[in-house]
């Protein structure tokens, strides 16, 4: 999981992106992003979309809703859009 507290530029969220998928470590797991709110959030999703092979192993929710909402309601998934 990662959380996102203030934009990324783009090496920064070049480097997130290959930690999490070149790792063996992750290499089969799904990936969780946590955005500061709604907004950023919505800005986020389109920028990883076109950078990520793998949608359907990543997603996308924001802080705000993670935590008042049960685990599996607050996930966007990539693949899904």
């Amino acid at each position: 999981m990662e959380y996102i507290h203030q934009p990324y530029n783009r090496s920064i969220l070049d480097a997130v992106i290959f930690n999490l998928t070149h790792d063996r470590l992750f290499s089969k797991s799904f990936r969780l992003v946590v955005c500061r709110d709604k907004d950023q959030a919505a800005n986020f999703i389109p920028k990883i979309k076109a950078r990520v092979k793998d949608k359907e192993k990543w997603f996308v929710g924001y802080y705000d809703m993670a935590v008042k909402e049960p685990f599996s309601k607050i996930w966007f998934n990539l693949a899904k859009a």
